[in-house]
């Protein structure tokens, strides 16, 4: 059976962002990414990119931008700097030989090992997600120490990755990476536009660093601008004279020339390798690879979520799984028949160190087994197990290394460091305190006032039913510092102020690495109806015992909803949790209530045999709320649209105040169930009236609400029934007859729910959304009981 195309779901907190869907090595499935339409077209993708900057230009002087993107410099460096500018004054800029000239650093042991400019003016080699290739006039580019600077036309430039050379008709053509794009055009507001999308492809070649610089010159007036784009923002310099601004330019690139490192470039982390600090006081850092690239946004300002699953290297692995072993030695001497052996040494083309000299395909993974394992010697079997193993081993290597061709990035990894240095760390209290072999890491740009609410959110629930394994959050970086000081300092750029917005707010972001020791893929990977249903019950009672910390998720969606892999062990559902401020005398009553629904959940689970193994978790609390201080969005989506309440979606359309409530979480839940039955990888229907609801339910909540209804009403089975002999009635999935019974009792119960206007930041209120969650989840479990048979025939 055919699996359809898949659609993409469309994040509706962000306006330009297009995140990036990739398969999963251990399970063949591409994950579902929200994502807003790819931009083919360079005007289209200009008017987002303007509509993305509205109220976010800032001006600055040359001279700030310059102490801007500068490392600290010595006394004896700004007098050398000077020095340079004075010499450099009078020549022409765009010279080949420039490079030549700006003679500071050359040495060979700064970032830039031998960078110049090029005039280009054409297609670039690689395409941001199949939009049209970019064409900058004039590129900075780099070659290593060694190379020599290709005449014009004789190279190809790229934004990010790929292979180091590329044929174009009978050449075989070097391919260099642009450090920084130069566009020239005769009107301002075009020219930002136009450099705002080789900001955009930068951003995505290097997807884990702090800014991006492009120089935008205006040939009418002949002047020049320097802009510095980052998560909050633009920061762009006053217009200057080609002629009278030379010596702030010159400064400018010669302060680049300066940076001696990936950190002086903005660049936080490679994307591929990186070393972590223990989780525990006093242990060594723990070097990790990708393994796999989960999700990544390519946005030009905002969270810049990039998302992998990742593994300590071979030699880290191998000492971690020693010392844990160090504990087995007393079980061993009783076992006088078992015995440690050396496992292979990885192979020459393998390499274990983070500082390898290219991250290749075929130098960048190896298997994360341990160098050691405990094997038991019965001699009947010893050839069998470890012919076995080694076949399991070579498997997972070769399945690892077909994954990461797409972020492998082709400079040095000599010349890069990847150890983050976090400014703050969030400790889930009592939970993992060790670093595991396997963990989730999901890198992302956080508004300041915001930067710790998914990690205390993520420590409040973690080990809980149906929630993720938390490890740490770090806070590594910032953009404050490509900020103006205050709003009251803040002048917006004075040569597009049609974008400009009537009220002045910073967007001050730092940058945030979340780590989870879970492994997920998508719920559309169910294998049965089963399955879907303990799924989505798991991810319920996950969401729960997050209420239960009183905070709510406002994000229900299907990616943030993960099957786990296998089944893990977590604290069985407990019935008794509340926050303190409902425990008050006032409130006895209805605490007691509460007690009530939950006990009778707790039953309900027992009798669906829910105890304490967990098959599905509820991630990603970014856009999460504390209960105790809820406020009324006023048209801003926090969600994703095809999830959303009718009740939210109506509110924004009309742009009416509108307070997000456990009854839009609720019928997120739904929405997800009736998405993963329409596009299961497992059950495809062919009928007609699946291929109209997959279109309906990505298209405005009327039509979606209309395809909804269609489902539940059960007509198109009941005609299916009459007319046994027409295929194309009888081709609807076993997955959508098996869960219709459930969706028709849940769709009942839900739409007895109405919006609530109540705010939950009084106690009482706030214990009447607990009491009415806690309903909900406790009558999807009955519901489940209730149809076991038809959902799970074997049981």
């Amino acid at each position: 059976m055919n699996t359809p195309a898949r659609p993409r779901a469309s994040q509706s907190n962000a306006s330009l962002g297009t995140p990036h869907s990739c398969p999963s090595a251990s399970t063949g499935h591409t994950a579902t990414c929200s994502a807003r339409p790819i931009p083919k077209l360079q005007e289209e993708l200009k008017e987002r990119v303007l509509k993305h900057l509205k109220g976010r230009v800032w001006e600055f002087s040359c001279k700030k931008i310059t102490e801007m993107i500068s490392p600290g410099m010595t006394l004896d460096e700004v007098n050398k700097l000077d020095a340079e500018v004075a010499k450099l004054g009078l020549d022409t800029l765009l010279e080949p030989d420039l490079r030549d000239r700006l003679s500071y650093n050359s040495g060979g042991d700064g970032y830039l090992q031998n960078p110049f400019f090029r005039e280009y003016d054409r297609k670039t080699s690689d395409r941001i997600f199949a939009a049209a290739r970019l064409l900058p006039d004039i590129t900075f580019l780099n070659v290593a120490v060694t190379g020599k600077a290709p005449a014009a036309k004789k190279f190809l430039a790229s934004w990010g990755y790929g292979p180091d050379t590329m044929k174009r008709g009978d050449l075989n053509l070097p391919v260099l990476h642009i450090e920084i794009a130069v566009e020239v055009k005769s009107n301002w507001k075009d020219l930002l536009a136009q450099v705002g999308t080789y900001a955009r492809a930068s951003f995505y070649g290097s997807p884990l660093r702090r800014f991006v610089v492009c120089i935008g010159i205006n040939q009418v007036d002949k002047t020049f601008c320097v802009f510095l784009f980052h998560a909050g923002g633009v920061a762009a310099s006053q217009p200057l004279g080609l002629s009278e601004g030379r010596e702030d330019l010159i400064r400018f690139l010669l302060a680049i020339l300066l940076w001696r490192n990936v950190e002086d470039a903005g660049i936080v982390s490679d994307g591929v390798r990186y070393t972590f600090p223990s989780p525990k006081e006093n242990e060594p850092p723990v070097d990790l690879e990708n393994l796999e690239l989960l999700h990544r946004r390519v946005d030009l300002c905002g969270r810049k979520t990039y998302v992998v699953r990742v593994g300590q290297t071979a030699e880290r692995c191998g000492t971690s799984q020693k010392r844990r072993a160090s504990g087995d030695a007393e079980l061993d001497a009783e076992q006088p028949n078992s015995k440690r052996l050396k496992a292979e040494e990885p192979t020459s083309g393998a390499t274990s160190s983070h500082r390898s000299k290219s991250f290749a395909p075929s130098d960048g993974l190896q298997s994360t087994s341990s160098h050691f394992q405990t094997i038991s010697l019965q001699p009947d079997s010893k050839s069998a197990r470890i012919k076995e193993k080694r076949a399991k081993e070579d498997a997972e290597a070769a399945a690892k290394k077909a994954v990461l061709d797409e972020i492998q990035q082709r400079r040095g990894a000599e010349r890069r460091t990847t150890l983050i240095a976090p400014h703050e760390k969030i400790i889930a209290d009592g939970d993992l305190d060790y670093f595991p072999n396997e963990a989730v890491i999901k890198f992302s740009w956080q508004q300041h006032e915001k930067r710790l609410l998914e990690a205390k959110a993520l420590a409040a629930c973690s080990g809980r039913f149906g929630t993720p394994s938390f490890v740490y959050t770090l806070i590594a970086a910032d953009n404050l510092s490509l900020l103006p000081q205050s709003e009251t300092d803040a002048k917006f750029w004075s040569k597009c102020a049609d974008i400009k917005s009537d009220v002045v707010a910073l967007d001050r972001r730092v940058f945030c690495a979340t780590v989870c020791a879970d492994v997920g893929m998508s719920l559309e990977c169910c294998k049965s109806p089963w399955d879907l249903g303990r799924a989505l019950l798991d991810c319920q009672l996950g969401w729960l015992g997050v209420l239960q910390s009183d905070i709510l998720h406002r994000d229900v969606s299907i990616g943030n909803l993960l099957l786990l892999k296998t089944p893990v062990p977590r604290q069985a559902y407990c019935s008794s949790l509340l926050p303190g401020r409902y425990e008050t005398p006032e409130l006895k009553d209805a605490c007691n209530d509460y007690m009530s629904v939950t006990g009778e959940l707790s039953a309900t689970l027992a009798d669906l045999g829910v105890s304490d193994k967990c098959t599905a978790i509820i991630t990603d609390f970014d856009l999460s709320t504390r209960m105790d201080q809820p406020s009324k969005s006023h048209g801003f989506l926090s969600g994703t649209r095809e999830f959303m309440s009718t009740y939210l979606l109506r509110a924004v359309q009309r742009r009416e105040p509108y307070l997000q409530s456990v009854v839009d979480d609720l019928w997120a839940f739904f929405n997800v169930a009736v998405w993963v039955i329409l596009f299961s990888d497992a059950f495809a229907g062919k009928s007609v009236a699946e291929e109209a609801w997959r279109v309906e339910i990505r298209q405005e909540y009327q039509k979606r609400d209309g395809a909804q209804a269609e489902i539940i009403d059960g007509a198109w089975l009941r005609r299916a029934k009459k007319h046994p002999d027409q295929a194309k009635l009888n081709e609807y999935s076993d997955l959508l007859k098996a869960f219709l019974p459930v969706l028709q009792d849940w769709h009942t119960k839900l739409k007895t729910l109405d919006s609530l206007d109540d705010s939950p930041l009084d106690s009482a209120e706030g214990l009447q959304h607990q009491i009415l969650a806690a309903e909900c989840v406790r009558d999807f479990a009955s519901y489940l009981l209730k149809h076991r048979s038809s959902l799970n025939p074997v049981a």
